[in-house]
């Protein structure tokens, strides 16, 4: 059973992703043939490494922007990969470990702004630095498929401190 509903959701998130390159194809379709996916991730890995020492010495609520830039940026890699045929080893490593230090950096960014009140986004960012971690175990021991148990993994650890997230928000906040 739980096979089943892991390929429907297999399903369903390769739909989402043809439709969203489906908004790309006019962008994709202007930028210069000699950019690649990877420097798209490359430039998103800079905005983070750039953005770091802002969260530590002066969070402030706009940094929020660089983190909805680099999301775009990520949505634009994925569609370009895809679109152009230029799916390599290195991207399907080095973009979802980007993806998960934007994550730490939200998540570290928030709670440096409430003043670490919401325990559970220390968690979150546990756990994304976790993820971090096994994809860059997987891309050094050259495991071309992401695993579908880390995947579910993660997918299962995220919904367990979300829930966990939204009654400590209900508790602290209400």
């Amino acid at each position: 059973m739980f096979i089943k509903i892991e390929r429907q959701l297999r399903t369903i998130h390769l739909k989402l992703k043809l439709k969203k390159d489906q908004i790309f194809v006019p962008l994709v379709n202007i930028l210069p043939s000699k950019i690649t996916p990877s420097q798209v991730t490359f430039l998103r890995f800079i905005f983070i490494l750039l953005w770091l020492p802002l969260i530590l010495f002066q969070p402030a609520i706009w940094q929020i922007a660089i983190f909805i830039v680099n999301s775009f940026l990520d949505l634009l890699d994925g569609a370009l990969a895809r679109l152009k045929d230029k799916i390599t080893y290195f991207g399907e490593k080095f973009d979802p470990f980007v993806d998960r230090l934007n994550q730490i950096l939200l998540y570290l960014l928030i709670s440096k702004l409430i003043n670490y009140q919401l325990k559970t986004l220390i968690l979150l960012i546990i756990a994304e630095s976790v993820f971090a971690l096994l994809i860059a175990i997987e891309y050094f021991f050259k495991q071309r498929k992401m695993p579908h148990w880390r995947k579910t993994f993660q997918f299962c650890v995220r919904i367990v401190l979300w829930i966990v997230l939204a009654g400590e928000v209900g508790y602290k906040f209400i």
